[in-house]
């Protein structure tokens, strides 16, 4: 079935039932990739594979095993097979297996290409034929053996070699043996060689092997050691649960003996309690493949069950099923006894606990709860204090108050002293607040260090509430007296002492802290003219039993006076007698005081300058008016409080009156201005201010000023605004008014004639919408200076823009409108300049082309390239004649007799490569470049964006602000060489006088190119020699490349890991001011430097898990195998050694040689650096990616002790100064 697959994918496929077959099917035909079963009827598949690999080396082999073990990976790993499988194994599995072989197959055909250079092969080989004479010897071996020669007979260092008397038969025999070599042992195999009465014999190094075998052992052995030595039962089964090894230490505390222990007989030293619950969980673990953890009862040597914990864990397959269990067993009876112990003592405190008032409750050192009462237990919300345990504040309803329980826990437990009845709140599981008396003391252990905390208190919040009560209403009595300016007091007659309240001593002037309660000090306060009527009044009350009720003046100590008014009443004791009044007192003071105001306030009333009247709003009569209204309308006062307002107000409409009264009351107030009619008849002009009024009834207040005057000078100014306005509107010059928003207020008609705008559509915006963009900083700054100068004027020269969207040049004065810094204005007059700035204008551009004539010039001289000069000519020309873009294009003899872009500079922004120029006689060649390159005539173009002709290119040119431009023919004797085309950033950009100058410029550019030219023609034909020369040298550099793409295929987790690695490894040679030569040497080592893990199998390489020590010592093999492969090629730099090093370190921790300092090449310290830098920085099967920062803080922790201190400091600086980061 399976050759049937094969098949079908597209392979050719022989198969064999034996190994013999196996074998003669390899020698009559080259087999790519062998699957070999492990068990074969008449020999080994490791044995098998083992000679169809030295018979042909290249022929990749994977196992097919239905029982894998570390063991069988190992030996199938050293024997070289490519990898192995578990039986019955996918399909697709083993396809993606096939493919990698085949991959690595072709690696190896190139790396034997390489090695056809002599002494290429690292391994030993020699033949001899039946004489037992030397007739081949390949370079490793004479090295090796200096004294073997051809056609010698083979030493006895060599052992025997004894070729059977059956060779001829065809029978394959195989000789096996290890021989030691000075430090190093090979394994030598003698094999025949086909239709030869030779046999190969095969030396493969295997001292890497025997060493990581050996150190597997001791690895072992220690570990084992290890765990006897922690008391721990250390136990390994199979899937099954069946033990298939001794267990010394499992033997010696139960006295099994070895043959009950195997199988299942170990589980008859559990407890047969406890028997079916382990073996459930047991179970459930390997249904899961998960970690197998419970606790048991086991029955010791002496008769005494002993407590345990037992932890398993799986070891998986290769196709992720569980090979064998690995794991321990502790004793814990001891922990197990002390949990009893500490239970029954916590129980019995609880018992305790629960019969003492309050809630209490107790805490380790981190505040977390070690237990507390039931009535604890249900104010945080749980039904029985076990639930507690282990949690914290921060998990309770009461999660606010957290941190302030914590704290205090915290005091208690670090002072060692108690918090004894202090108040604090504490939220409740239904969201409600209450009150506690808490009390905390610390918990002592019997060397008296604090261990906890212990804790209790008392629901007090109905206290709480009735003590804010009782302050609420003592607060609002209080804030009620205080209102009211009031005060309590008591006069005691059997003590002759007064009892003041605080209000009462601040109403009179006295100081509640010194104030003892005497007549005197009570008579002192008030005013000596009152004292006898307070002394009346209180003989009064006594003897009349009439209240206590005089007015009086206090004076404070400030002197100032205040009035008080009292009242009391008398009360008597149980036998009649007066005993006490009891009494208030208040200040009436604003009271008399708003007396005195109102005869103050009618006063000024009358002497009001304005005429004042009071109506009623339904009616709007008269109910008060003051002296001046009487005077201006020439009634008394009586008979205008007859008449009502319709009788004086011409204006007022009677039918309206109380729609007129509702809309003021909304209003609240109003100001017009009206006519009134005086008793005579006569009417002058009143602004009038109406407000109503809301008292004990609603009123009009009216305010009438006569404004006759100031009509009479509102006239007289408007006759002069008219007459100025005549004289500045019929001037020449234009005047601007504007606020200091810059918003025109006003313009006269000549702004018209010089802007086109009509005054409607000036008026009301801002004076920046008809300035150009480049003169807005210069207006608003004349502005500022306007307002804050007002006494200067201010001159500015700007561009104003015209309703056709052309500019005018003006200049404008700018001045405050009046010297006060509160009037919001300035006026500005304009005068137009254009013809004079048109002047100026000529001549800086004439000097403008001239100074770009002489730098152009300057750089033709200096020129080394044609390019060079071309972009220098362009620079110059946008740089220093101050134009918008210049480019440089040379016409091409394409069938579209296109205008090809060879140089530019300015802002071009992409127009090039979207404009299309040709040189042909149709649309896109009639433009000035086509014209100027036919032609061989300047074209200048003055309005770029409205010329019929550059339609074409107008859509491109407007966001880049080209509005005029030149283009001039660089003209030689030949013909036409190209065209400088330069674009200007205002129409009418080149006169007269400046195009004669850039001709000028185009005429040195042309000859510049032709000289260029003739020595760049020299200079190519030297180049051809050099680059000759390069190419033999980037031949073998490709070889290389080629080696370096196929090793990464076989591996998807490091693919382009050398690549990036010799980026970062140039990157800080340039650093480290490497030269040239020597960058490139480490570039190409950094390429390759991990080729000899093509030696090492694919699985390992993609492993997901931690590697096994061997399975490590495989992979840090590819140094060696690495410098094996290229030590034999001759390279211009030490390509092999930086190889081999790359992975030695300062302190001789690295491998394979252990290297230290000076030892090592700083070439191989630099890829040593980069290696460790981008593997972290990058993911790998067993991790994610570290980062780029924590790769560098790996190389920074071994500065100097691990990696070459110059080099790291150079890594970092590439990183942080330079911003490297690994290209694509």
């Amino acid at each position: 079935m399976l050759s049937g697959i094969l098949r079908i994918e597209g392979y050719e496929v022989a198969t064999a039932e034996t190994g013999a077959q196996a074998m003669a099917e390899a020698e009559r035909a080259f087999v790519n990739v062998a699957l070999i079963e492990l068990e074969l009827p008449d020999m080994l598949g490791i044995e098998l594979m083992g000679r169809i690999k030295l018979a042909t080396p290249l022929t990749e082999a994977i196992v097919l095993t239905d029982h894998a073990s570390l063991d069988t990976a190992v030996e199938s790993t050293n024997k070289g097979a490519f990898s192995y499988l578990l039986k019955p194994c996918d399909i697709d599995k083993l396809l993606r297996h096939i493919h990698r072989a085949l991959d690595q197959q072709q690696t190896q055909q190139r790396i034997l290409q390489l090695a056809s250079f002599p002494g290429m092969n690292p391994n030993p080989v020699l033949e001899v034929n039946a004489a037992g004479e030397i007739t081949y010897l390949n370079p490793v071996a004479e090295r090796l053996f200096p004294e073997l020669a051809v056609a010698q007979p083979v030493p006895g260092a060599l052992g025997d070699v004894a070729v059977p008397a059956a060779m001829g038969s065809g029978e394959r025999p195989e000789v096996v043996r290890e021989l030691r070599v000075g430090s190093t042992t090979f394994e030598q195999f003698l094999y025949p060689v086909p239709q030869s009465d030779l046999v190969r014999i095969y030396m493969l190094d295997i001292t890497e092997r025997k060493r990581s075998e050996e150190a597997l052992k001791k690895s072992e052995a220690r570990y084992r050691s290890y765990i006897e030595l922690t008391g721990q039962l250390a136990w390994v089964t199979g899937a099954d649960g069946v033990v298939v090894e001794d267990i010394p230490s499992w033997r010696a505390f139960t006295g099994q003996s070895e043959d009950q222990v195997k199988g299942r007989g170990w589980s008859e030293a559990l407890h047969p309690d406890d028997r079916e619950r382990a073996a459930q969980i047991w179970r459930e673990a390997v249904e899961r493949k998960g970690v197998y953890e419970v606790e048991y009862r086991m029955l010791r040597h002496d008769g005494i069950y002993r407590n345990f914990f037992a932890r398993g864990v799986p070891v998986l397959d290769a196709s992720g099923g569980v090979h064998e269990w690995v794991g321990t067993a502790i004793d814990i009876t001891e922990r197990k006894q002390a949990e009893t112990a500490l239970r029954k003592s916590m129980e019995l405190l609880q018992s305790v606990v629960e019969y003492v008032p309050g809630r209490i409750f107790w805490k380790d050192r981190d505040s977390r709860y070690l237990g507390c009462n039931t009535e604890f237990a249900k104010d945080a919300g749980h039904a029985r204090p076990d639930e507690l345990i282990g949690k914290t504040d921060f998990e309770m309803g009461w999660k606010d108050q957290a941190e302030l329980y914590r704290a205090d826990d915290q005091a208690v437990m670090e002072s060692g002293q108690p918090k004894l009845d202090y108040e604090e709140l504490q939220t409740t599981p239904d969201g409600n607040t209450i009150w506690l008396s808490t009390s905390k003391v610390p918990l002592r252990d019997e060397s008296q260090q604090v261990i906890g905390m212990l804790g209790l208190y008392r629901d007090i919040t109905e206290r709480k509430r009735a003590e804010e009560a009782l302050s609420e209403n003592q607060a609002r009595l209080d804030l009620a007296l205080r209102s009211a300016r009031m005060g309590v007091w008591h006069f005691d007659m059997i003590e002759n002492r007064r009892y003041f309240d605080e209000q009462v001593c601040r109403l009179l002037g006295l100081d509640p802290a010194t104030f003892n309660g005497t007549a005197e000090e009570f008579l002192g306060a008030i005013h000596p003219d009152d004292r006898e009527t307070v002394k009346a009044a209180l003989a009064r009350t006594l003897e009349q039993e009439v209240p206590y009720e005089p007015e009086y003046r206090a004076v404070w100590p400030d002197g100032s006076v205040h009035a008080i008014t009292a009242r009391g009443r008398l009360v008597r004791d149980d036998k009649g007698r007066p005993a006490r009044i009891n009494g208030i007192i208040w200040d009436i003071t604003e009271r008399k005081n708003s007396e005195e105001g109102q005869k103050l306030f009618r006063a000024l009333v009358d002497r009001s300058t304005d005429a004042i009247e009071v109506l009623d709003p339904q009616t709007y009569r008269f109910l008060d008016v003051n002296q001046k209204a009487c005077l201006d309308l020439g009634y008394s006062r009586e008979e205008l409080l007859s008449l009502s307002a319709f009788d004086i107000d011409p204006t007022l409409d009677r039918s309206r009156a109380a729609e007129q009264s509702q809309g003021l009351r909304k209003l609240g107030s109003l100001i017009y201005e009206g006519r009134h009619r005086r008793k005579d008849g006569s009417e002058f002009p009143v602004e009038v201010n109406l407000g109503y009024v809301q008292l004990d009834r609603a009123y009009i207040i009216s305010i009438a000023r006569d404004i006759t005057e100031r009509k009479q000078a509102q006239e007289a100014l408007e006759r002069k605004e008219r007459y100025y306005r005549k004289m500045i509107e019929g001037g020449s010059e234009v005047f601007l008014l504007m606020d200091r928003a810059g918003t025109v207020l006003y313009r006269n008609e000549p702004g018209k004639q010089l802007t086109g705008w009509t005054t409607a559509e000036v008026l009301g915006k801002p004076v920046t919408d008809f300035v150009s963009a480049e003169s807005l900083p210069l207006i608003r700054g004349a502005m500022a200076e306007a307002f804050a100068n007002p006494d200067q004027w201010f001159r500015v020269e700007v561009s104003m823009v015209r309703k056709d969207g052309k500019q005018v040049e003006v200049e404008a004065l700018a001045k405050n409108l009046l010297d006060d810094p509160d009037v919001a204005g300035i006026v500005i007059t304009v005068r137009d300049i254009t013809e004079r700035k048109q002047a100026g204008l000529t001549l800086d551009k004439a000097n403008r082309a001239l100074h770009t004539l002489s730098a152009c010039n300057v750089a033709l001289v200096r020129a080394t390239s044609e390019s060079g000069l071309l972009d220098s000519i362009c620079r110059l020309v946008v740089e220093t004649g101050g134009y918008r873009m210049a480019w440089v294009g040379y016409p091409e003899q394409d069938a579209a007799k296109t205008v090809r872009p060879v140089a530019h500079f300015g802002h071009e922004e992409g127009y090039l490569a979207a404009a299309k120029i040709s040189w042909a006689d149709n649309e896109f060649g009639r433009g000035p470049i086509g014209m100027a390159i036919r032609t061989g005539t300047v074209q200048v173009n003055q309005h770029f964006l409205t010329d019929p002709a550059m339609a074409p290119w107008q859509e491109a040119a407007r966001p880049r602000g080209y509005q005029s431009s030149i283009a001039l023919p660089l003209k030689n004797s030949a013909g036409i060489l190209g065209v400088l085309t330069i674009y200007a950033s205002e129409p009418d950009a080149f006169n007269e006088a400046e195009v004669t100058l850039l001709q000028e410029l185009a005429a040195d550019l042309a000859f510049g190119i032709q000289t260029l030219r003739t020595r760049i023609e020299h200079d190519r034909i030297v180049d051809e020699h050099m680059r000759d020369a390069e190419i033999l040298m980037q031949s073998l550099e490709d070889s290389i490349k080629a080696i370096a793409a196929t090793v990464e295929m076989r591996d998807a987790y490091t693919a382009g890991h050398q690549r990036r690695v010799g980026q970062l490894a140039v990157a800080i040679a340039n650093e480290l001011g490497l030269p040239e030569g020597t960058i490139r040497g480490i570039e190409l080592a950094a390429s390759i430097h991990d080729v000899g893990k093509i030696g090492v199998p694919a699985e390992i390489l993609s492993k997901p898990t931690k590697l096994t020590n061997l399975e490590l010592m495989l992979v840090k093999n590819h140094a060696q195998a690495g410098y094996d492969i290229l030590k034999d090629i001759k390279f211009p730099w030490p390509i092999a050694t930086m190889v081999w090093q790359h992975h030695e370190r300062q302190d001789g921790s690295g491998y394979p040689q252990g290297l230290k300092g000076e030892q090592i090449l700083l070439e191989s310290r630099i890829i040593g650096v980069a290696d460790v830098v981008e593997a972290m920085a990058s993911h790998r099967p067993y991790r994610a990616a570290l980062g780029i920062d924590m790769a560098l803080k790996e190389i920074e922790r071994g500065r100097d002790s691990v990696y070459d201190a110059a080099v790291v400091d150079a890594c970092v600086r590439v990183f942080s100064e330079k911003r490297f980061v690994f290209s694509a």
